[in-house]
């Protein structure tokens, strides 16, 4: 058989050799298990089976329509097309019709949603090439403008693989079009166009006629995949909304008993304080609490006994003495040991529940042995207090209390010793109320007691008079003093989520009606080019002109100077502007100026042109003066810069152009931006520290108070435990004040660069806080492999490595029986590292975006502390012209320090970092 391939058929013919030869490799490489072949290199996207085999059809595809026939290449073309178009319909309708692993199941899943799916760009790219090679023997330009498509698309992924950016070779977060899967398509939408040129007519010699169709389709393309992209980003944000808005409601939750616990244990410390607390004393105790404003949805506070049988008679008689003329013991119960409430208040509504036995009742009975057993607050299950009229739901909380006045180190012990409980009682509905108000009643949620979802196990319900929809719904358990609580979480219909639903079904439309606007706008702009261009010819002519004689006038002005003809290009500029942006006028005279100076970023490309100035002047006519953009050096480098654009007119009072006069004001930008960030962390230290000042000033006060009533009612106990926890709270206030003091002094702090031995640094930190509590505990570890030498400020690394290790010390995880810190140090490039690890209790999540800020605490039980040492450590960090970096490395904590190796290193990165602030 004789095949007549003309010689302008061979670029086409190559490659659709290349796109058999690419899919077969990769079909190869699938069934001999080859990541190399089948994803290039680790982490990268892989090339599906169903993408090989479809490469394999394309590009036989290609070579049957360079060999004109026509029969064939139908059917590889209609093979393609219910490929692509079968694929896109399972990601549209979210079905899976079977054809993804039809022929080989799937065992590389990188950046893949789908197991053995294309992505949805490779889909629309099939779904394309078919079409294109099916009108190519009757409309040319059809198949250049799809042609085109697919050459954007694929190499718009490339471009997304060298800058590292997902979103650009992938639509939300489905499946990415592979790195080889996007050649294999620019090389096929190559050899198409080169085909379609070729089989133009002759009368159609202006192939800028080919450019409406093919743009217009690019356009559409491009807002089909951004509405497509933005429904996948919106559904994901509005996960995360409703997670968030279940988190913010579970850690008031958390809080609001936390609170209650904490005041309990506060009630302890009386029983501790006094041998004997006497009814009128536990009265005045919960008046001075103020528990109705302080504790909203406690039905009360008590304190249960425990009384052994044979002494009933006579506690019985001393409840009676102490204020209780009709205090009885209810119900009788054949338990030798007897759990009975002595007072609690307010007594007048919780009045049935004085003198009750809770160890009736198994519930009461197995949470206050739990406790007691223990040493630790328990909860009871789900219950029904004796004092709520409503018989609804309800939990005690208790706290033991042991004669000893601490806890006793065996269960056998805590038995002897075990005292009683302080305790309260709670209806789940007051405890739970206004908690929805916390998400705006956007959420609403079910509680049951225990780890199954069951109507006896309901607790409480904020659903009640609220339609809920479950169009997004989690469930979380709560775990606290010996409980587990189920919760259900719903959206309601006052849910609002933060992006308009309807926004990619616009972004469509609105792509839709400007790819028609495109095609008729560029096609009346090409009807009158001829024009256009000997307009355009005129006025370059003119400004050529204007450019020699600018350039004798101006070339010794100190501040930079532009001209700027009607398409933006440089015309003529003076030395002072070579020398200050590293340009020739050669390097620019071809080139929109915005694009070569003006820094815009990647997304704002499209409409960088209307976004500056001093183009500005050439369209309005008017003078326009900027103090507030950046032009880009040469070297990369930003020089903030204050500009005066000018339009230039003609003799024939017609505008021909633009003149810039500039000048660098980067000394000027970094005094401002060194201005507002004072003013801006003045401002934060101001509120933050009167808050902090405030809170142990007015826990003092408060206990001053009840210590004053107590020596005025001769009760010592009392006004020394209160002077006890004052004494606490003003040493808490002076610690506070010191580390404010060191603040405000290393603010103030110069010091000179001096070479430092990192090694003798992190010896003398250990040396100076071995005293520390359970430091002995902590195994430190050392990788020091650093050898070089950092020449830079030794206070500021003596900070840094001090903050390090003492965080470390003080948030150890004291239940693990081998805690450890490990310090490395290493060279990287031009900068130090280094790193500190350990496996301690780490920082909750929801807190880690706030790591750095003043006065942040995120285990105040542990450790008090200012909550200054990380923003201490980040700013000394910044002076010194380095980067901190924090990890979770899910267990424990990682910082990484890196820190220029001199100051020369250090110079740059300060100019940068102020104007960057910006």
């Amino acid at each position: 058989m004789h095949f007549n391939i003309k010689a302008h058929d061979i670029l086409t013919f190559l490659c659709g050799f290349i796109a058999v030869v690419i899919g077969a490799t990769v079909i190869i490489g699938w069934h001999i298990n080859s990541p190399a072949l089948i994803q290039i290199r680790p982490g990268f996207a892989p090339m599906q089976y169903n993408t090989a085999l479809g490469f394999v059809l394309a590009g036989v595809m290609v070579l049957t329509l360079t060999l004109k026939r026509q029969n064939f290449t139908m059917l590889f073309a209609s093979g393609l097309l219910v490929l692509g178009t079968l694929t896109l319909f399972e990601y549209v309708t979210g079905t899976n019709l079977g054809i993804d692993e039809f022929f080989m199941d799937a065992y590389l899943m990188d950046r893949t949603t789908h197991p053995g799916r294309m992505a949805p760009i490779t889909a629309l790219c099939f779904t394309l090439t078919g079409l294109a090679v099916a009108l190519s023997h009757r409309y040319h330009k059809a198949i250049i403008s799809l042609s085109a498509s697919i050459i954007f698309l694929s190499s718009l992924s490339i471009i997304g693989y060298v800058t590292d950016i997902q979103g650009v070779y992938g639509w939300g977060n489905l499946t990415r079009m592979a790195i080889h899967t996007a050649t294999c398509f620019l090389i096929l939408g190559a050899g198409l166009v080169v085909l379609a040129f070729k089989q133009a007519s002759r009368e159609d010699t202006d192939n800028w006629n080919n450019l409406p169709p093919a743009l217009s389709g690019i356009v559409l393309i491009v807002s089909l995949m951004s509405s497509f992209a933005i429904n996948e980003v919106t559904h994901v944000r509005h996960i995360d909304y409703f997670d968030r808005l279940v988190s913010d409601t579970h850690d008031a939750l958390l809080r609001r008993y936390n609170l209650y616990e904490h005041s309990l244990v506060g009630g302890v410390g009386m029983f501790y304080a006094s041998k004997t607390v006497h009814r009128y004393e536990w009265n005045t105790y919960i008046q001075a609490l103020d528990i109705e404003t302080t504790l909203p949805g406690i039905a009360g506070i008590g304190y249960i006994a425990s009384v052994q049988a044979e002494d009933l008679s006579e506690y019985l008689q001393s409840a009676v003495l102490d204020g209780a003329p009709n205090f009885v013991n209810h119900p009788e119960t054949l338990h030798n040991d007897k759990f009975i409430i002595t007072y609690i208040e307010p007594e007048s509504f919780n009045a049935k529940a004085i003198g009750l036995d809770i160890g009736f009742e198994s519930n009461r009975r197995d949470a206050a042995e739990f406790a007691r057993d223990n040493g630790v607050p328990a909860l009871t299950r789900k219950i029904i207090l004796v004092q709520d009229g409503t018989q609804t739901p309800g939990f005690l909380l208790l706290v033991p209390v042991y004669d000893t006045k601490s806890i006793p180190d065996t269960v056998a012990a805590r038995r002897n010793h075990i005292r009683g409980w302080v305790y309260a009682p709670f209806i789940a509905r007051d405890f739970m109320v206004g908690l929805t108000r916390v998400n705006q009643d956007q959420v609403s949620f079910e509680v049951y007691d225990g780890k199954h979802v069951t109507k006896d196990a309901l607790i409480y319900s904020s659903n009640l008079t609220r339609n809920t929809y479950d169009s997004y719904a989690v469930k979380t358990e709560l775990d606290f003093d010996g409980r587990t609580w189920t919760i259900n979480w719903h959206t309601t219909d006052k849910f609002m989520p933060p992006s308009d639903q309807n926004l990619p079904l616009i972004i469509l439309l609105f792509g839709s009606v400007c790819s028609v606007l495109i095609y008729f706008t560029i096609f009346r702009l090409l009807r009158s080019k001829n024009i256009i261009s000997q307009e355009v010819e005129k006025q370059t002519r003119k400004l050529v002109s204007s450019e020699k004689r600018l350039q004798l006038v101006f070339d010794s002005a100190g501040e930079g100077i532009y001209g700027l003809d009607l398409n933006g290009h440089t015309t003529f500029a003076n030395k002072a502007a070579e020398d200050l942006l590293g340009y020739k006028l050669e390097d620019m005279a071809d080139t929109y100026l915005p694009d070569l100076i003006a820094d815009v970023s990647i997304e704002d490309a499209p409409y960088h042109k209307r976004e500056h100035s001093f183009i500005s002047a050439i369209s309005d006519g008017q003078s326009h003066t900027i103090s507030s953009e950046f032009f880009r050096h040469k070297t990369g480098v930003k020089i903030p810069v204050e500009y005066t654009s000018k339009p230039i007119i003609n003799d024939e009072n017609e505008i021909s152009g633009a003149v810039v006069v500039f000048r660098d004001i980067a000394d000027r930008k970094i005094a401002e931006a060194e201005i507002k960030e004072a003013n801006a962390e003045l401002e934060e230290f101001a509120y933050r520290t009167s808050h902090d000042l405030r809170s142990p000033l007015v826990s003092s006060i408060s206990l001053l108070n009840i210590a004053e009533k107590a020596i005025h009612s001769d009760n010592k106990g009392t006004a020394l435990a209160s002077l006890t926890h004052t004494q606490k709270s003003l040493r808490k206030l002076e610690e506070l004040v010191r580390d404010i003091l060191v603040l405000t002094q290393a603010k103030k702090q110069e010091e000179q660069a001096s070479d430092i031995n990192i090694e003798t640094v992190i010896n003398d930190a250990l040396d100076k806080l071995k005293f520390m509590d359970n430091f002995q505990r902590l195994n430190i570890e050392y990788d020091l492999n650093f050898s070089g030498t950092l020449t830079t400020m030794r206070n500021r690394v003596v900070l840094i490595v001090e903050n390090l290790i003492s965080n470390a010390v003080k948030y150890q995880d004291l239940k693990k029986s081998t805690p450890y810190l490990k310090l490395s140090t290493y060279q990287s490039g031009h900068n130090f590292v280094l790193m500190a690890q350990d496996n301690g209790i780490g920082v909750p999540k929801n807190q880690q975006k706030n790591l750095f800020e003043m006065f942040r605490r995120f285990h105040p039980k542990t450790s008090f502390g200012s909550g200054l040492g990380l923003y201490m450590m980040k700013k000394s960090v910044s002076i010194l012209g380095g980067h901190i970096y924090f990890e979770d490395p899910g267990e424990g904590t990682i910082f990484k320090i890196e820190i220029p190796l001199s100051e020369k290193d250090n110079t740059n990165y300060k100019v940068i970092a102020k104007l960057n602030k910006e």
